[in-house]
């Protein structure tokens, strides 16, 4: 009978299930992956202030066969779901998924046609975390005396000091950087819309001096080539489109060009007519509006003529439509991921 009794003091009996599902429990490793902002957050829960460790969960494999959790942090977009299938599949059994944030778990403000309603369309999810994004830790993990205690942090530029830089779109409403250089800034980018060829320039625009011309659709090529040959724009920052359906023309293509010997940004905008609409290409002067030209193509469908491979550049080949036009549907057609 003493025998018993000291048996029973100091061993426990279990099942095996329990045994390793405890051992599970304290040993979790999740994937390391991340997809947007709560990826963030994510991370974070690794670091010396949160410290999963005492929850057994810091070891983050770099192989998703050694992982058995997958958390979704981030938005899903539909271009990704077959990666994120892809590693889950890889991921031995048993295997939980943690839906990261609202965008993870519903779409979150994202209510298009590129991005999935949650990920519990193509995945089982265990557990959903709310939040945008959802915090690091939860109360619980943190001290409350000593978080009242953390003081705000300082603002790196004081109210009416001139900020450091200049940003490639050019000065805001109150001068900021270079401030002093103003005039002759505006004095060149005149003699430059002054010395374009006659009767190209159909319009002059000034907004928050940051100078735009709107150049006839035939005129095009010609004035780009002379502001990269002769004024030494030789800078293509970016080529996008505007929509303005219902009106007739119907898109308006924007170049945004930057000349480096006078520090200044022009924005060249031309009427797009036809239909397709269609503009010459700009690769031969500048080998950046190969991408450009072709996300334009891919968004609005908006032709390049003598683009030498124009094709779709962030949706899929099969991708029905262009979604930036403003008579796209807002969830975008029907399509299966495979």
């Amino acid at each position: 009978m003493g025998l018993e009794q000291q048996i029973r003091s100091q061993i426990l009996t279990s099942t095996l299930e329990k045994f390793v599902n405890w051992a599970r429990k304290s040993s979790v490793w999740p994937a390391t992956f991340g997809l947007a902002c709560c990826a963030i957050e994510m991370i974070c829960t690794a670091a010396n202030r949160f410290d999963i460790a005492r929850f057994g969960m810091e070891a983050f494999r770099a192989s998703p066969r050694q992982a058995d959790l997958m958390i979704v942090a981030g938005t899903v977009t539909k271009k990704m779901v077959p990666a994120v299938v892809r590693i889950y599949e890889q991921m031995p059994e048993p295997k939980w998924v943690i839906a990261m944030g609202a965008c993870a778990s519903s779409g979150g403000i994202f209510r298009s046609y590129a991005v999935v309603q949650g990920i519990d369309r193509y995945l089982p999810v265990d557990v959903y975390v709310p939040g945008c994004p959802p915090p690091a830790g939860s109360s619980a993990l943190r001290d409350p005396q000593a978080a009242r205690k953390d003081p705000q942090r300082s603002v790196p530029h004081a109210e009416g000091r001139a900020r450091r830089g200049r940003s490639p779109r050019g000065a805001g409403p109150s001068g900021g950087a270079g401030v002093s250089a103003e005039a002759p800034k505006r004095t060149y980018l005149e003699e430059v819309m002054d010395g374009l060829p006659d009767g190209a320039v159909a319009k002059r625009e000034s907004f928050r001096e940051q100078w735009a011309v709107v150049v006839r659709q035939e005129a095009l090529a010609e004035v780009m080539r002379e502001l990269r040959n002769r004024w030494g724009f030789r800078y293509l920052i970016d080529v996008t489109a505007v929509d303005f359906h219902p009106r007739n023309p119907r898109f308006q293509i924007v170049y945004h060009l930057w000349c480096h010997e006078h520090n200044v940004m022009l924005r060249v905008k031309a009427w797009v007519e036809g239909d397709p609409p269609s503009v010459p290409s700009m690769t031969a002067l500048w080998s950046t509006a190969n991408w450009h030209e072709r996300e334009c193509y891919d968004l609005f469908g908006i032709l390049f003529d003598g683009h030498p491979d124009l094709r779709r550049i962030l949706l899929p080949d099969p991708w029905e439509g262009h979604p930036l036009r403003k008579d796209y549907p807002t969830e975008g057609p029907d399509w299966d991921v495979d």
